[in-house]
């Protein structure tokens, strides 16, 4: 008999600290893991069929001394090389500004010299 509640006892325990089989969760699952971090592709250009080479920028120099405003407009629209756009842009804007300055000294000078000489 005791024996026999031993077991019993031993059966108790099992079933109410230890549980069976199928009462027990699963610990083994697999846990959610990310994926791993993929870096984006990089974006190559092919940059070196744009960039303009000696002769070109002799050419782009030549159109904008013959034509000043106007070859400077046109290599700014016609260019594929970023540097010759910036390079006319600029050049585009200080030749504006050279323009109206010497503009507004000839005004100045051509006012005071038709005074003079119509105080004659």
């Amino acid at each position: 008999m005791e024996n026999q509640n031993q077991n019993q006892y031993q059966n108790q325990y099992q079933n109410q600290y230890q549980g069976d089989a199928y009462s027990q969760q699963n610990y083994q699952q697999g846990y959610y893991q990310q994926p791993a971090y993929q870096q984006p592709y990089p974006v190559f250009t092919n940059d070196e069929a744009f960039h303009t080479g000696i002769g070109g920028w002799i050419g782009w120099l030549l159109l904008s001394t013959i034509l000043p405003f106007i070859g400077l407009i046109i290599a700014l629209c016609a260019a594929r090389d970023k540097s010759v756009k910036n390079w006319a842009a600029a050049q585009l804007i200080v030749s504006i500004v050279v323009s109206v300055l010497l503009g507004s000294i000839l005004a100045a000078l051509g006012a005071s010299l038709y005074d003079v000489l119509s105080s004659l």
